[in-house]
């Protein structure tokens, strides 16, 4: 019987002494319980990119902190006129990647509304100052953030 089953797991690297966590769905290849200490064993296919995501120590984050962060986006985020004139409201989620010079880049849309609000999410993105960048180990390293942008009426 073969099953699907979602993996979180926290590996250490011995070899680079690094904190690494593989997100991933895995076929369970074989289930065994070990007689001598009880423990449940299973074998599970590599994840599927194979590139585990490395947890920074300091992750990164907007110059001035999540308040500063709204009140950029409050101040900068327009609503497209195409959205206005639809009617589209709700929350768009993008991921971005912040780079070790902190460095903002647009990486990819994991919920989307269309009729101009994904433009206009880019577009903010690149007005965006420097962040701090992620550390590990006290050095900066490139990371992902996800944002939420809500697009709503005021009435």
């Amino acid at each position: 019987m073969q099953r699907i089953v979602k993996l979180s797991t926290l590996v250490t690297a011995l070899v680079f002494n690094l904190s690494l966590v593989f997100s991933q769905e895995a076929k369970v290849v074989d289930v065994k319980s070990t007689v001598e200490n009880n423990n449940l064993k299973l074998t599970v296919s590599p994840p599927k990119n194979g590139v585990p995501e490395i947890i920074p120590d300091v992750k990164a984050d907007f110059q001035g902190g999540q308040l500063a962060l709204n009140n950029f986006i409050a101040k900068n985020l327009k609503y497209p006129k195409q959205a206005i004139e639809n009617g589209v409201q709700g929350v768009l989620v993008v991921r971005l990647k912040v780079a070790k010079d902190g460095t903002v880049i647009f990486d990819e849309f994991i919920k989307q509304l269309g009729y101009g609000c994904e433009a206009e999410a880019k577009r903010l993105i690149k007005t965006m100052p420097k962040w701090n960048p992620a550390m590990l180990k006290g050095k900066p390293i490139d990371s992902n953030y996800t944002i939420k942008l809500a697009f709503k009426f005021v009435d």
